[in-house]
Parts: C-alpha cells; sequence; structure tokens
C-alpha cells in the first residue's frame, strides 16, 4: 500500500503544480486586463476597424512553442503576452506544451468577461492546434450579432 500512496501523492502534487501555474499565468493576462492602458488600445484599435469600415476586431489568443527558427514559447493575445527565454519550454517544472489549452481556456474566458462588461459582443471562431501552436479566434463586435 506504502508504493501506491505514494505515486499517489506524487501525481497529486504534480496535478496541483501545474493548477498553480495555470492560474499563475492566467492571473497574469487578466491583470493586463484591468489597466486603463489595455482598455484605451483597444478602444483605439476599435475606432482603426470602424474607420477601416469593418464591423468586428478578430482577437487570437495563442500559445506557441519554441522550435528551431521558429522564436521563442509564449502565450499571447491582445495586448498582453507570457514569454519564455530562447528554447524553453519548461515554467517552474512544467511543461506549458501539457497545459496550453486549459491556459488558452482561461485567458480566453477572462478576456470573454471582461469585454463583455464593456459592452462588446463576441462570437468564437476557430480553434487550431497546428504542430506546438494552439490558436483560439474570438470576433468582438460593438454592434448587434
Amino acid at each position: 500500500m506504502a508504493f501506491l500512496e505514494e505515486i499517489k501523492a506524487a501525481q497529486n502534487e504534480q496535478n496541483n503544480k501545474k493548477d498553480e501555474i495555470i492560474n499563475e499565468i492566467v492571473d497574469k493576462f487578466c491583470n493586463k486586463f484591468a489597466t486603463e492602458e489595455w482598455e484605451s488600445k483597444l478602444k483605439n484599435r476599435i475606432i482603426e476597424e470602424i474607420k477601416d469600415n469593418k464591423q468586428y476586431l478578430k482577437v487570437v489568443t495563442e500559445y506557441h512553442r519554441y522550435s528551431a527558427g521558429c522564436g521563442n514559447t509564449y502565450f499571447r493575445t491582445f495586448g498582453a503576452k507570457f514569454e519564455l527565454g530562447y528554447q524553453e519550454y519548461y515554467y517552474k517544472g512544467i511543461d506549458l506544451y501539457d497545459i496550453q489549452h486549459e491556459v488558452i481556456v482561461g485567458i480566453k474566458y477572462h478576456l470573454e468577461q471582461k469585454l463583455r462588461s464593456l459592452g462588446l459582443k463576441i462570437r468564437f471562431g476557430e480553434e487550431e492546434n497546428i504542430r506546438g501552436r494552439e490558436q483560439h479566434t474570438m470576433y468582438i463586435t460593438w454592434e448587434e450579432i
């Protein structure tokens, strides 16, 4: 029994570590979304889209894993980025590839809540995962969908 208990304890510790890192990364984005600077940037982008006769703003939330010649590992969405250095995939002992989906869904959820609180409308688009690069698209509109 002690053998299995040690294995279960190690698994629980790893799961808790993953959850903490997911929350930490998502919180960094939430803090960015809460700033006046971010809201001002969003407003200016929407005004640019209106001047170009567009009725929506396309926003991509993505994870990009480093590969030779293709840049650093990062999570990114409109005006916010969490990036690791050159050739790094691990953050505090966790491979970001293993948690990319949960992080993106968390970021997207909080971004959606923030945009709706500003009176904007959201339509979700494509979700893609191509060779270590997961992308989720949402369309923001200021008119009725």
